[in-house]
Parts: C-alpha cells; structure tokens; sequence
C-alpha cells in the first residue's frame, strides 16, 4: 500500500500522485518507520481473548481536497497479519505490547485550541474544556472539534445530534464514548453548549464553523512524523494516534520531553499540556 495518499474535495483517491517535496519527505520517513516496526513485535489483548493477539503496524499518511496543505495524519494500513492498532478503543490501547513489554499512552491534551492561541501569540485561560462541567469534559471536547470542523453553526448542531443517536444505539462502547454519550444526554441543547464554547474561546471565534480543522490536521501530522521518525532513527518504535503515542514504558520520559520539544518547535514556543 502508498506511504502518501492524497484525495480529492470528493474523496476519491488522485493517481497518479503529483510529486512534491512534501510527499518526498513523508515517504522517506514513513518508509524508515516502517522498516523499523518489522524489526520489533507487537501485540494486544483484545476483549474476550486470553492471550495476546499479533499485529503488524504500517503507517501512510492521508491528505485531503487535492492539497499537501490539508490532512496528512498518519493511519495505520490494513495487513495481512492482524489488525488495525489505532481501531483499538481507547481504555484497550493499554494492554498493547512492544517485544513483550507493556506500553504507556502520551497524549496532548487540548492540542487544536492551544495551536490557535498559540498562532495567535496567546496562552489559553484556563483549561481549554472548562466551559462545561469536569465530569462532561468529553462533550466540551467534542464540541470544540466539530465546531473547528464543521462549516456553520447548523452543521455542527446536527453532527452533534448525529453522535447522539449513534452513541445510543451503540453497543460495546469504550469508556470514552460511555461518557461522550452521557454528557450529550445531559446537555441537550446544543446550541448553548455552543455558545458557551464560543464565549470561552472568542480569542479563536474566528476560526470556528470554518473548517479550520483540516489545516490544524496538516500542522498536527507534521509533529506527529518528527516525534516517530526521530526514534524510529534510534530503532525505538512509537505508535501514533494522531494527537497521542504510544511506546515502551522505558521510554516514557524521552517520548514527553520530545512531545514537548516539537509542540513548542511548530508552535512559536508556547506549550501545551501532555499527560
């Protein structure tokens, strides 16, 4: 399968591939990262299963509307052996293995809205999500991800609906979605949950209903290469989830520190919050 994907405003895929340094430069990098996974074993315990089950991770990167501009995040390829990793449910993703070794998750946390503040030459107030409730952080987040995705305010109203009626006809859900689900039940307006991520966030307002999303995903996909491909270098693999990695508990404190390394790198200096 390509190590670079580029698509069209329909979705369809462009062949031939137009050339470009960019897509030069993801292939020769996902190329090594790739050579890197097949020197190393991974595996994970899925639900029902009394032993580890065997994967064989390979990344590409996806970008969208015919531009090198939009998209670019890295998704693991279908393989003949084993699954896709980053299909796993989130609260599963930690019985994931590398040789054998258990594995830790680190993750930015709010990444898109402190990438526009920090565009912005600003640092957020607060916490980026405390415009609701704690306990219905996973809604706060939600809802600022499909506001900087959708294109008006309607849209993003009906995919907040959309997600309602999906979640509640879902079986099997992951901790996350448990509680995405209940805080849609327990906020049904959506249009003051809306508001009131617009009142916290009017430093960003502009951005929102816009589609700006797709071009933090360029930013965030640009990141996510240099943290991987910098271990890869070092033959240590790190599993990405697009804002999230995923890699051997040894190496939990290299991997941080290099989060925050390149953040502040494509970010004008600033910092964002990594757990």
């Amino acid at each position: 399968s390509p190590l670079v994907v580029l698509k069209d405003r329909q979705k369809n895929i462009v062949e031939p591939l137009p050339k470009s340094a960019k897509r030069c430069r993801y292939e020769q990098k996902l190329s090594l990262i790739n050579d890197v996974y097949g020197e190393h074993n991974f595996s994970c315990k899925l639900y029902g299963m009394e032993t580890q089950d065997i994967f064989e991770p390979r990344l590409k990167a996806v970008f969208n509307d015919y531009s090198w501009e939009h998209g670019g995040r890295l998704y693991a390829s279908a393989t003949l052996s084993g699954f896709n990793y980053q299909c796993v449910p989130s609260d599963m993703r930690k019985n994931i293995m590398i040789d054998g070794a258990t594995t830790v998750e680190v993750d930015y946390s709010g990444l898109h809205p402190h990438m526009l503040y920090a565009f912005l030459g600003k640092p957020i107030n607060g916490n980026a999500y405390d415009f609701l409730p704690v306990e219905d952080k996973a809604l706060a987040k939600f809802a600022l991800l499909v506001m900087l995705n959708a294109k008006s305010k309607q849209a993003a109203i009906a995919a907040l609906k959309k997600r309602t009626a999906d979640l509640l006809t879902a079986t099997g859900l992951s901790t996350k979605k448990a509680a995405l689900r209940n805080a849609l039940l327990h906020h049904p307006d959506f249009e003051k949950v809306l508001d009131a991520a617009s009142k916290k966030h009017s430093a960003i307002r502009t951005y929102f209903y816009r589609g700006s999303g797709i071009r933090l995903q360029n930013i965030e996909s640009a990141m996510a290469l240099e943290i991987v491909h910098y271990f890869a270098l070092q033959n240590i693999p790190v599993l990405p989830v697009h804002d999230s990695f995923i890699v051997s508990k040894q190496f939990h404190s290299q991997l941080h520190a290099k989060m925050d390394e390149v953040y502040k790198c494509f970010n004008r200096g600033f910092s964002c919050p990594i757990k």
